[in-house]
């Protein structure tokens, strides 16, 4: 197995700085062109941080979502999270609601094992099959799901944001177990 130049382990508080500042940049590089300008002029690291904590908030009170963070170079490089779905989806049980990967970590693998380390606490916890929702025309993040055997599920679901509306995609896995196995044999290579 190859030597991993990162660390995977569970998000607490204290990084939430080092979160909002993946999370600002990721939203900055990758949605250019996708989310209208003026929402991505507006955005803020405060208020990046302040969602963040906001769901560190509902963490303290509930069980049913976690967040994981990887560090490189002496901070954090990229952070996953999810835990029960949210939509009422009657096929999937749990849900990943973000995987955000500092833009110039990006094509190194860091994206796949933190998908996989949130799979794996998803079956921990009881999960069986889970879904996630992206940018329609985020065509990158669309290809890396499918690489990883995300089934297209739906087309339609809407975000208003900055005045527009914009199409969201969802991609499904109902094997949690499979999607393990095969995703050790590809992080091992």
């Amino acid at each position: 197995m190859k030597k991993r130049a990162f660390r995977i382990r569970e998000a607490r508080r204290a990084d939430a700085d080092g979160m909002a500042r993946v999370l600002f940049d990721c939203w900055q590089t990758n949605y250019r062109g996708i989310v209208p300008r003026a929402h991505l002029d507006a955005m803020t690291l405060a208020e990046r941080k302040g969602t963040l904590l906001r769901e560190f908030d509902w963490m303290e009170e509930h069980a049913d979502r976690a967040f994981f963070v990887a560090e490189a170079g002496g901070g954090i490089a990229g952070f996953v999270g999810g835990g029960k779905e949210r939509g009422g989806h009657p096929d999937f049980d749990g849900e990943l609601y973000g995987i955000y990967v500092a833009p110039h970590r990006q094509r190194a693998g860091l994206g796949r094992a933190l998908f996989l380390h949130l799979v794996q606490w998803l079956q921990s916890e009881g999960y069986t099959g889970f879904l996630l929702w992206t940018f329609r025309d985020n065509a990158p993040a669309r290809l890396f799901y499918e690489a990883l055997g995300g089934r297209l599920l739906a087309e339609r679901r809407r975000f208003e944001c900055a005045g527009a509306e914009l199409d969201l995609v969802a991609y499904g896995w109902d094997d949690i177990a499979a999607l393990i196995e095969t995703m050790e044999i590809l992080l091992s290579r």
